[in-house]
């Protein structure tokens, strides 16, 4: 099964992207799918997504986790990382998740 596929697992992804990533979250979830553990992509994608959505203050500390982690260097110094609780509108993931089952079942045209 793929992951982001059923009700349970998006609404899971959307409450995940509306709370604040925790750097030390990512770096182990970044070693784990270094060392082949695709269950660490659902967290890792929903920081990505938190990030590139919500947060623009945390892509530094978002990749320098993930970077680190991965690459099996030590977990960098993070100083803060901003607050969490905003959530995007239904709108925003009922557009998302339209997107990608089109892109799924190859129905996507820009």
């Amino acid at each position: 099964m793929r992951v982001l596929d059923t009700l349970e697992q998006r609404q899971t992804f959307e409450r995940t992207v509306a709370t604040a990533a925790n750097p030390l979250q990512i770096y182990g979830a970044a070693r784990s799918l270094r060392r082949g553990d695709s269950k660490a992509l659902t967290p890792i994608a929903a920081a990505f997504a938190r990030a590139a959505f919500v947060d623009p203050f945390a892509v530094g500390p978002v990749y320098d986790a993930f970077t680190a982690g991965y690459l099996g260097e030590a977990m960098p110094e993070v100083t803060a990382m901003p607050g969490d609780g905003f959530v995007l509108p239904r709108a925003f993931w009922d557009y998302f998740w339209g997107h990608l089952d089109a892109q799924r079942t190859g129905a996507f045209a820009p």
